[in-house]
C-alpha cells in the first residue's frame, strides 16, 4: 500500500487492476464443462428453465454469454449482484431473484447446481435442492487438461477430496460430471421431486 493512499483508495485501484485483468484473460477461459451443451438440450426439450447467478459484474457476464452460447450453454436468465442494485446482497438473494423472474414460487422444486461449496451455501440458504459437480471444479485447482494427464489413482484421490468437500458443505447430491447430473435431474424429475 502506498503510503499517501487512503485504504478506500488503496482498495479501488486494486479492483480497477482486477476488474481490467480478468477482462482480459475470460475470453480464454470462457470453456464449457464437457457434456452441458447436451444437458442443456435436454432442459430445453423438457421445459425446465434454468438460470445463472454470478459475482461477475454485467460487463464481465456480456463478455462471457456470447462465447458460452457458440458452446450451447444459453440460460433463460442470468443474474448478477448488480441485478439487485445493493452491494450487500447474499449470493441466495440471486437465487430469489431468479426464481422471481421465472415465476417459481417453491423453492424446493429448484436446483442449485455449483463446483464449490460457496455454490452449496447459496443453495442451502435460498432452500432449494443442492447438486455439487466434481468436473470442472474450482476445488481441483486445474486445467482439464493438467487434471487428464494426473495418474489415475491421483485423479480419484482429488476427486474424492472434492466430493468431501461438496457434501460437507451439505450437498444434497453430488455427481462426477453433466452427463451424471443429467441422469440426476431425469431421475428427481420423474419422481416430481423437481419440476
Amino acid at each position: 500500500m502506498h503510503p499517501d493512499m487512503s485504504l478506500e483508495e488503496g482498495i479501488s485501484q486494486i479492483y480497477k487492476w482486477f476488474t481490467r485483468n480478468i477482462m482480459e484473460v475470460l475470453p480464454q477461459i470462457a470453456k464449457v464443462k464437457a457434456g452441458m451443451p447436451t444437458l442443456i438440450s435436454y432442459l430445453r426439450t423438457q421445459g425446465i428453465r434454468f438460470a445463472t447467478t454470478t459475482r461477475y459484474t454485467k460487463e464481465m457476464l456480456g463478455q462471457i454469454l456470447p462465447l458460452a452460447s457458440e458452446q450451447g450453454f444459453d440460460p433463460f436468465i442470468n443474474i448478477t449482484a448488480e441485478d439487485l442494485n445493493r452491494t450487500d446482497c447474499l449470493d441466495s438473494d440471486m437465487i430469489s431473484q431468479a426464481m422471481r423472474k421465472l415465476r417459481i414460487r417453491n423453492p424446493r422444486t429448484v436446483i442449485k447446481v455449483g463446483d464449490s461449496p460457496k455454490d452449496i451455501l447459496e443453495g442451502k440458504d435460498a432452500g432449494v435442492v443442492t447438486i455439487g459437480m466434481i468436473e470442472g471444479s474450482s476445488l481441483i485447482g486445474m486445467s482439464q487438461q493438467e487434471f487428464s494427464i494426473l495418474p489415475f489413482a491421483k485423479r480419484n484421490s482429488i476427486k474424492n477430496q472434492v466430493a468431501a468437500e461438496l457434501e460437507k458443505a451439505g450437498a444434497d447430491y453430488v455427481v462426477e460430471n453433466a452427463k451424471d447430473l443429467m441422469r440426476l435431474i431425469k431421475e428427481l424429475d420423474s419422481e416430481k421431486v423437481v419440476s
